[in-house]
């Protein structure tokens, strides 16, 4: 398919990931009604935001970042 022409950066996509077992045989309707209803996560594969992939392979871009800054965080809370 052809999809109109737009600059990367107004670009915003979720990309599923079809493997995972809820989804499973799943077309249209019984799809939607999946996502919406089995309470399950990990749905998600990839995320770009603005056209920056912002998760890639379920993993987001700044996780590590987010990691260490909680872990000082809860380190400063505990003392």
């Amino acid at each position: 398919p052809s999809f109109p022409t737009r600059r990367s950066s107004d670009l915003d996509l979720v990309v599923l990931d079809a493997q995972h077992v809820d989804l499973e045989g799943r077309h249209g309707d019984a799809l939607a009604n999946a996502l919406v209803f089995s309470g399950g996560s990990g749905f998600v594969r990839d995320v770009m935001v603005a056209g920056r992939w912002v998760v890639r392979s379920k993993r987001h871009s700044k996780a590590r970042q987010a990691g260490a800054a909680y872990k000082r965080t809860l380190k400063d809370l505990l003392a």
